[in-house]
Parts: structure tokens; sequence; C-alpha cells
């Protein structure tokens, strides 16, 4: 269970820890199933206090240019309205639209100061930025709000080919090729399939009841704040809406041991698409059109002549690998809606070890 801060989430733990090798971890992700745990406000809190308090810059990471102007205000006004009221947020773009430039305001009048503290920048300004890197010198951390879009179709092209490119550009000086930035990352929802939490490693580490895991360079927390599930459950919108509701939210279930283990019972006629094979072990792939679920099957079709080969190694050289055909992205796609079904753990576990 998270720690409270003001009836919200606290983010100490996750700042404070160290990944699976006992190294600082590059990135720190904070997830949670519900809006309103106070993710943004904890980060907030703890990019301005580092900043106020060590003068430590920070960047801002957005998808798009167009973004820019309202991205510095729209993460820490909630933050500032209820500890620093005096205190606003502002942005001015710089080289037209590569990045921006964040200003702490205070006072007014005669008195008003504004003091830079950070920077926004879009990740599709990638190249840009590449050229322009050492104006970032002073910057000590990333911060990334809402990295899960609520649509697949709003992630760039190679998205964490081009933050991590960013941060290589960014994160040299100080006499070192390269010198330690964190990334702070934090969503309202947690699903599995993304490009970071496939890039990461992620995505076959975590189920349903996971708190916290420890990676290789990553830390992750599943923020859950005593009380908030049943609050927005007891809202009128949401108990308008249960029966929309109940057909959405993540899908990190699938991970959950045999959550994926179900006979085809009443499931009608089934086409028989291909065979795979994994070290050695064959098993069938079938589609359900009337309920549109795959099953993986230990009962396979010997005359198929369509046989693909899961790993390059532990299986026939004869036989391609699936990665190399269109297939792959389908079965991967419908995986993390959760349309595949399988016929016992061990099928489920070896799909999540290509998968995943």
């Amino acid at each position: 269970m998270a720690k409270l801060y003001q009836n919200h989430y606290d983010n100490t733990k996750l700042i404070n820890s160290l990944d699976a090798n006992g190294n600082k971890p590059a990135f720190y992700i904070a997830c949670s199933r519900e809006r309103g745990p106070g993710k943004t406000f904890s980060f907030s809190k703890l990019l301005y206090e580092n900043f106020t308090d060590k003068e430590e810059k920070f960047i801002l990471l957005t998808r798009n240019m167009a973004d820019l102007g309202n991205v510095a205000s729209g993460i820490f006004d909630g933050y500032l309205q209820f500890e620093h009221p005096d205190v606003s947020m502002s942005e001015r773009i710089q080289m037209k639209g590569a990045f921006s430039k964040v200003y702490i305001n205070t006072g007014t009048g005669e008195d008003a100061k504004s003091t830079e503290c950070g920077y926004v920048i879009p990740i599709s300004a990638c190249d840009k930025i590449k050229k322009i890197s050492s104006l970032f010198y002073d910057a000590s951390s990333f911060y990334f709000d809402e990295f899960q879009p609520l649509n697949n179709s709003t992630y760039l092209k190679d998205e964490l080919g081009l933050v991590y490119n960013i941060y290589k550009s960014v994160a040299r000086g100080e006499g070192s090729a390269i010198r330690y930035m964190p990334i702070y990352m934090a969503s309202n929802t947690i699903t599995l399939g993304n490009p970071y939490f496939e890039g990461l490693g992620l995505n076959g580490a975590i189920q349903s009841n996971t708190r916290f895991f420890r990676g290789e360079g990553v830390v992750f927390e599943n923020c859950v704040v005593e009380g908030l599930a049943e609050a927005h459950k007891g809202s009128a919108i949401d108990t308008a809406m249960k029966k929309y509701l109940s057909r959405k939210g993540d899908n990190v279930w699938i991970n959950d041991d045999n959550s994926l283990v179900e006979k085809p019972a009443g499931w009608g006629r089934a086409t028989y698409i291909c065979t795979l094979m994994y070290n050695g072990t064959m098993f069938g792939v079938y589609f359900y059109g009337n309920v549109g679920f795959y099953y993986l099957s230990r009962t396979y079709d010997k005359n198929s002549s369509y046989v693909y080969n899961l790993t390059l190694d532990g299986g026939r050289l004869n036989y391609p690998l699936l990665k190399s055909t269109p297939f792959l992205d389908t079965l991967k796609k419908q995986f993390f809606r959760g349309m595949v079904r399988v016929q016992d753990p061990g099928l489920q576990n070896i799909l999540m070890n290509v998968l995943g």
C-alpha cells in the first residue's frame, strides 16, 4: 500500500529505491488504475523542491511540439494552488517549437519575478534537440506525465528509441560522456504491451497484485490509495456507466497465474491457423470466430504447412521464425487485448516468455 501524503500518493519509496542490481535506476515508473491518487502532485512537489532547495532544473517530456506552452502549468498547477498559491508556472517557446523554457513566477507589479527552472522537450523534436543538447547542461532529471495514452495510436513511431536518444544527447557534461539523470514517469493506466513496458522488460513481470517491482535499471510502483477505488465506484457518473466501464480497464490480469487457461466449450467451430514450436515442443493455434478468441492447444495438425519456430535456438532450422511473419503482430495484439486463451499453464508461460 502506498503511503499517503495529505490523502495522496507519496513517491518517497519509489524515488529512494534501487533496481534489481542494487544500482540507481534510470526509470522510476508510477502507475495507477484509478484517477486522482496524486502521482502528478507528488512528482510536482519533488521537482519544485529540487529546484527551490538545490537549484536542480528539470526537463518535462511531451510528445508533440504543438503541446508546448501549456505543459508546465498543466502539471504543476494542482500542486502550486494547494501548496504555493502565490506561485505560478509559465513557458516561453524557443526555436520555433523545438523546446520551451519553464519559469517560476512570484510577486506582482514591481515585485514580480520570473526564474527559469526547467525545460519542456517534445519527443518528436529529437533531431533538433541533438543539435542543441548543450543548452540543457543544467537539467538534473526528466519527468513524463501520462506517458501511457488512452489510444495506442497516440504513441510516436519508435517512441522509446526517441526518448533514449534525447536522454543520450542531454545527459552529457560534467567531464563525463554520460551523467546520471533519472527519468520519472507516471500514468493513470497500467497497460501491458505498451512500448515502455516492452522495452524495459515489464510486460512479463507485473501481475494484478504487483505493488512494487525492481528490474534492471527500472523500478515500478502500482499506486494504491486506500478508499480511492470505492470513491470512484460510488460516484454518479461511474454508477450510470457501470456496464460500459465493465468492458474497460487495464490488462494486467493476463499475467496472473492461469488467467488464460480455459476450455473452448460452446465456442463453435475453429479454424486451424498454424503450428508453433518452442524448445522442441509443438502446439497448435486455432481461431474461434464466434467468440473472437485465439486458442493454443497441445493438439496440433501434423499435416499443416504452416509451422513456425518461436525462438531461434531450440527449434528446427527448416522451420521459419514466427517473428518473420505478419501473424506475430496479430497474435501479440490479440494477446494484449485479452483475446487469447490456452489449454494449460505451461502454454501460458510460453506465451509470456515469447510475447512479454
